[in-house]
């Protein structure tokens, strides 16, 4: 599942149990929305592939979903925004994909469309985007963040 609001990209303790992945002793601590600090134990991920992008050595967060609904079942993980921070992506909400974009697919969507500067910070885990959202006549622009975390 894609997730663009999460900070790390996140397995399933069970998932991470299947390849190998074990937890490092590192804990990450965020804040929902609400202000609630949720913290997840850190790990290596094994290579991770989306279609041919493949990364290797991505950190990652481990999830204990045991109670979890039923209806959740099949999910063994999310893949947030750090996943993607090497590589530009597409997500075609008409089409239902994400697309992992090669240099000449990108420069002809920029060429066929309107640019939106997308800024980076990153703080070890989580990775957060941010880009410029126009003050309507006043010719200005804030930044805006999706994600704040501590460690």
């Amino acid at each position: 599942m894609l997730d663009t609001g999460i900070g790390p990209t996140i397995l399933t303790e069970t998932l991470a149990r299947d390849v190998g992945s074990t937890a490092n002793g590192e804990t990450l601590t965020g804040k929902r929305m609400s202000g609630q600090e949720v913290g997840v134990p850190l790990a290596e991920a094994p290579p991770i592939a989306l279609g041919l992008y493949v990364r290797e050595g991505h950190a990652v967060g481990l999830l204990d979903t045991s109670g979890f609904p039923d209806a959740l079942a099949g999910i063994d993980g999310f893949l947030s925004l750090a996943f993607f921070e090497e590589t530009a992506f597409t997500v075609d909400y008409g089409r239902s994909v994400v697309v992992v974009e090669t240099p000449e697919a990108l420069a002809g969507r920029a060429a066929a469309g309107v640019a939106v500067p997308v800024g980076w910070s990153v703080s070890t885990p989580p990775s957060s985007p941010s880009c410029p959202w126009p003050c309507p006549g006043s010719g200005r622009s804030r930044s805006r963040s999706t994600w704040a975390a501590t460690r």
